[in-house]
């Protein structure tokens, strides 16, 4: 279901654009893609909600995850970091179709205020007494619906009076297009959403990390219990815990070997490995958290 859930806002929020395609012309392109960005973060928000209350709901019992514990655990996991892979990759061809379309726009647009430049400077001149009216310039007999359509977004929706051919809806049009010069881009169109895609991926690392490490923490869990650990152990105790493989550190050490196995099937495929590139950034901060609260219990003091 989280599968299915993840990408069914991209056909909404096209559908988004097409109406303000059709209906704005390319006008209040700010306002317009800041509420598309808000839709798109909303729907993020969810998806990390439900994660994080999977996450909840399989390591509620530690023991008894790691006492079930097999290698579809972690294909289930991985999958649901693909889920995270395949949101930006998403988006990411998202705001590329968005560029498009607001090149489209911004081309359009400076063709209608040309030639609304134009018959203005005609008229001008014709009043003016500077050009006559039987001159070789005429008005054409009809108009376009491109035409038609472009002007009634110029009077309905243009903020800017002021009749200048490089006005700001134009120029705010070709920012967010990248026309003139990639450089002046906006570094991106929806920075809500991306943003909420970090924290998807990172909840996604979390979950991974929950899952893969049911099996130590179980075993490491009775660390304080052992005599080596406890005030006034004797030396026996000592050198039994220095000298003997104690049964914990092989446990944790088969369930790490058989890790690799079970992360095989998952590397093997490169479309599912590519996914999960996508949102591998950050991934070496999944662990600070737990070894923090370790070093404090420890009471190691400078570990920052």
């Amino acid at each position: 279901r989280l599968k299915d859930l993840a990408p069914f806002i991209f056909p909404m929020v096209e559908g988004s654009l097409d109406r303000f395609e059709l209906f704005n012309g390319g006008y209040r392109v700010g306002a317009a893609l800041g509420a598309i960005d808000k839709i798109l973060s909303n729907h993020l928000g969810e998806l990390v909600i439900a994660i994080r209350s999977l996450s909840a709901a399989m390591t509620a019992d530690v023991n008894k995850l790691a006492d079930d514990f097999d290698e579809q655990h972690v294909l289930c996991a991985m999958e649901v970091l693909n889920v995270a892979g395949n949101f930006r990759r998403d988006l990411r061809n998202f705001e590329s179709g968005t560029r498009t379309r607001m090149k489209s726009l911004s081309e359009r647009m400076v063709d209608f205020l040309g030639q609304e430049a134009e018959i203005g400077r005609i008229a001008s001149a014709v009043k003016g007494g500077s050009m006559s009216v039987g001159s070789s310039f005429s008005l054409p007999d009809s108009l376009s619906v491109v035409d038609i359509d472009s002007y009634l977004s110029k009077v309905f929706c243009d903020d800017d009076q002021s009749h200048d051919e490089m006005n700001s809806s134009l120029t705010t049009l070709q920012r967010f297009a990248a026309v003139s010069d990639p450089s002046l881009a906006e570094a991106g169109l929806y920075p809500e959403a991306e943003s909420g895609v970090k924290r998807l991926a990172s909840s996604c690392h979390e979950f991974v990390f929950d899952v893969c490490s049911a099996v130590p923490r179980k075993h490491l869990n009775d660390l304080p219990q052992m005599a080596a650990w406890r005030e006034g152990a004797s030396t026996d105790a000592f050198d039994s815990y220095g000298t003997l493989p104690q049964q914990y550190i092989t446990q944790v050490g088969e369930h790490m070997l058989a890790l690799v196995q079970a992360f095989e099937p998952f590397a093997s495929d490169p479309a599912t490995l590519s996914l999960a590139n996508e949102v591998m950034d950050g991934v070496q901060d999944v662990a600070l958290q737990p070894w923090s609260e370790f070093v404090g219990a420890a009471g190691v003091l400078g570990s920052d």
